[in-house]
Order: structure tokens, then C-alpha cells, then sequence
């Protein structure tokens, strides 16, 4: 049977991402992107993992991962944090939620799910012979591994988030 990972993110290009980094090496992923339906699939799908988002719509990562380890069914599945807080004090604070990983956003495409590997036991792990460039694809317009296709992923939007938002220490066009 193969290992299931429930990803708890409202972000879609967050979503796509990971699922296919995590897809391409074998785990099957089951989607949530709110708190409570997290919840709801954690208890149903019994996944080996969860990645968790800390900001979430109706009920953040840190309520979602203390309900997730209240609970004596769901307590002992590892939930790490796959998210863009990266304040001093953030780490700390999920942790005392009940995370057992943290993982700051932008994700690194080449180590991604090998960071996440870390918090499953050994037979869960997908195995070592498929690497994290196993997929090629067949038609010239599209990149030819799945790592460099990922990294152009993260650089456009990366690209399109940064041009939607002005930068603070930008000087104005205007003359004063």
C-alpha cells in the first residue's frame, strides 16, 4: 500500500507544487485547504503524514495541528509545517502546537521530499531507486525534468507574487 500524505493548504500553486514533487516519487496526496476539512480527512483518510499550512481560512494550522494531536486516534500521526512564517517565535509557536517539522516556504524543489522523509518510518519512504528527476518528458515545448520544471515553477510564481505587490523600498515615479 502506498504511503498517503494529507496536505492541509489553501494556496493552489502551493498545492500543485507539492503534490507533484510528492506524487512524482510515489506517496498519494489528499487535498484540504481548510482547517476543518483537514480535520475531517485526517480522521477519515488516516494519513501517514500531514503538511500543514499555519495560515488557513476558518481555523489556523496552530488550532488545526492541538485538535489533531488531542485527538487518541489521529494524536500520533506527524504533522509538519509547511509554511511562509519565518518570524522569530513562529517555529517555537507551532512547535508547542504539536508539529514535529517545520518547513519555511518558499519549498526547495531538489530537497523538498527529503525533508518530509525525515518524519516517516522507513517503509513508508518512497523508494531510493526513482530519484527526483525520474520523470522525462516526450514533448519539446515542456521542460525535460521534473526538478528544473519545479524551479521554473517556484521562480514564476515567485515572479508573479513579488510584481503583484510594490515594493516598500521602491522609489516613487513621481516627483515630490
Amino acid at each position: 500500500m502506498k504511503t498517503k500524505i494529507l496536505l492541509v493548504e489553501d494556496n493552489e500553486q502551493n498545492r500543485y507544487l507539492t503534490t507533484f514533487l510528492l506524487v512524482e516519487r510515489g506517496y498519494v496526496v489528499v487535498h484540504a485547504e481548510t482547517g476543518p476539512r483537514g480535520l475531517e480527512l485526517a480522521a477519515r483518510e488516516h494519513p501517514d503524514l500531514i503538511l500543514l499550512d499555519i495560515q488557513l481560512p476558518g481555523m489556523d494550522g496552530h488550532a488545526v495541528a492541538r485538535r489533531l494531536k488531542g485527538d487518541p486516534a489521529l494524536k500520533s500521526i506527524p504533522i509538519v509545517a509547511v509554511t511562509s512564517y519565518a518570524m522569530a517565535g513562529d517555529r517555537d509557536k507551532a512547535f508547542a502546537a504539536g508539529v514535529e517539522g517545520y518547513i519555511e516556504k518558499p519549498i526547495n524543489p531538489d530537497t523538498f521530499v527529503m525533508e518530509i522523509e525525515r518524519f516517516l518510518l522507513p517503509a513508508q519512504k518512497a523508494p531510493a531507486s526513482r530519484s527526483a528527476c525520474s520523470w522525462w518528458t516526450t514533448t519539446p515545448t515542456t521542460f525535460t525534468c521534473c526538478v528544473r520544471s519545479c524551479r521554473a515553477l517556484t521562480a514564476l510564481w515567485t515572479k508573479r507574487a513579488t510584481a503583484r505587490k510594490p515594493s516598500p523600498r521602491r522609489a516613487s515615479p513621481l516627483p515630490t
